[in-house]
């Protein structure tokens, strides 16, 4: 399987699969929590693996052609291999274990084999729906990204996308990260983003507030999801936008964002950075101290403007402050 780093493409060792897998969960899981593997249990997880992966390339079409470029892809890449195990490992932990432990071991017979990959294949499918529907520009860009972040950070947007065709299925990664406190602050985002534009631009908010970029970036997500992009209100359309997007749409008319932010554009933009690497997952693949640091440098920042940001909105609701108009 080639790999491409930033500047040249390099074949994937063997070392760098290892460490991809012991990144992830998945022999524990199928082992019972064991650190002792025997041949068998080895030899089934290998199959078990094969067959994952066979099932990720022969998806469909576009899977297929995107597996078969190698380094030119997406998929057949360092990155991509690393993020669908750490998919393998989500679904694989919201599979029930008990049909495949007898005496609190695990028998990984042919039979509970094909058991579990039952178990795995619906939701895996649901999550390659998305996979193969990437766009040529976003597979060149996640595959130079040499981020254990990106990966992580994909799977569990894969993860996401399962759970909202599947509500009993659990997210696992960056669970903290993509939970309601993120979720929320990006919902408020974008109340205030719609709300500011349109007190500036008026109803044409959204076609003159939003850069052509962002704009074709959130029609694609949109039909990513089956959606027609017309049939969709300018505010409903703003939902599909991210915090790095929001970010950048204020960072651009900051002017308008100041009075109500309450700092600098300097200040909010190192601040957004902070925010973006907690809320990417940048904070889960550090360790000790440095793990601390993001996590209380994005966290923090999101909780402040979290306060500020809701004392406007219901203040503008109750008509105590001015539109910034």
């Amino acid at each position: 399987m080639p790999s491409e780093t930033r500047k040249i493409g390099l074949p994937l060792k063997m070392t760098a699969l290892c460490t991809a897998i012991e990144s992830t969960s998945i022999l524990p899981i199928l082992n019972g929590g064991e650190e002792t593997f025997d041949d068998a249990v080895v030899q089934n997880s290998v199959d078990l693996l094969v067959w994952y992966f066979s099932t990720v390339r022969n998806f469909d079409q576009r899977t297929m052609g995107d597996w078969d470029r190698g380094r030119e892809g997406y998929l057949c890449t360092n990155n991509g291999v690393s993020a669908m195990l750490f998919l393998f490992d989500a679904l694989l932990r919201n599979a029930s274990v008990e049909p495949f432990l007898e005496g609190g071991k695990p028998v990984l017979t042919a039979a509970s084999i094909n058991k579990l990959r039952d178990k795995v294949e619906g939701n895996l499918r649901v999550a390659l729906g998305d996979v193969a529907a990437l766009t040529d520009d976003e597979r060149s860009t996640m595959r130079r990204s040499s981020s254990k972040g990106q990966q992580v950070s994909f799977a569990a947007e894969l993860e996401a996308r399962v759970k909202t065709a599947n509500p009993d299925f659990h997210v696992v990664h960056l669970k903290k990260e993509t939970g309601l406190p993120v979720t929320r602050f990006e919902a408020l985002l974008q109340d205030l983003v719609a709300l500011v534009l349109r007190d500036e631009l008026g109803d044409n908010w959204y076609r003159q507030g939003i850069p052509d970029e962002f704009r074709t970036k959130i029609s694609d997500t949109i039909s990513k999801r089956g959606l027609e992009t017309a049939k969709i209100t300018d505010r409903q359309k703003l939902s599909y936008t991210d915090l790095g997007t929001l970010g950048q749409i204020i960072i651009r008319r900051f002017v308008r964002f100041q009075p109500i932010l309450r700092t600098g554009r300097e200040v909010f933009h190192e601040q957004l950075g902070w925010m973006n690497a907690y809320r990417g997952g940048q904070a889960s693949v550090h360790t000790g101290e440095t793990q601390k640091f993001v996590a209380i440098m994005g966290r923090g920042a999101m909780g402040h403007y979290t306060g500020i940001i809701e004392g406007y909105l219901v203040n503008r609701i109750a008509g105590e402050v001015p539109g910034n108009s």
